[in-house]
């Protein structure tokens, strides 16, 4: 949203007037000529799921941590938020 926006407001300070989209916004990668094969997908499927399960694992490591750690010790109800929020 922030890039929209971005990318709005400096249309209208360029030649092109308001509402033109090609202002790249915050970030810029310049041009790319290479194009990508379907023989890319694969690995990118891959690394997302890799991903997924890193995350997943995390995920549960945390909650097991907090049902091993947290609860048996009990503590006021505002050292049992910090100790999840940080």
């Amino acid at each position: 949203m922030a890039t929209f926006t971005l990318n709005f407001l400096l249309s209208g300070t360029s030649t092109v007037g308001w509402g033109a989209m090609s202002n790249p916004g915050l970030v810029n990668f310049g041009s790319f000529s290479s194009s990508y094969n379907i023989l890319h997908i694969p690995f990118f499927i891959l690394l997302g799921i890799i991903g997924g399960l890193a995350g997943a694992l995390f995920n549960k490591t945390s909650f097991h941590v907090h049902f091993l750690y947290v609860l048996p010790h009990g503590g006021s109800i505002a050292d049992r938020v910090s100790s999840s929020v940080g």
